[in-house]
């Protein structure tokens, strides 16, 4: 996860030594008003299907 453009949001990096079909992780940001945030993935050769969640 990227914070506002710039700041990769350390807790939300998975580095898996193996791969398997799904990932999870929980990440809990304070944010301030006009804060952005995105979501990045990359090296994977793959589709990536984003299911909804609590807060999603």
């Amino acid at each position: 996860m990227i914070l506002n453009v710039a700041k990769p949001v350390p807790s939300s990096i998975i580095s898996p030594a193996v791969a398997i079909s799904n990932y999870n992780n929980d990440v809990i940001l304070n944010l301030s008003a006009g804060d952005t945030t995105f979501l990045q993935i990359f090296g994977l050769v793959a589709t990536v299907v984003l299911t909804d969640g609590a807060g999603a």
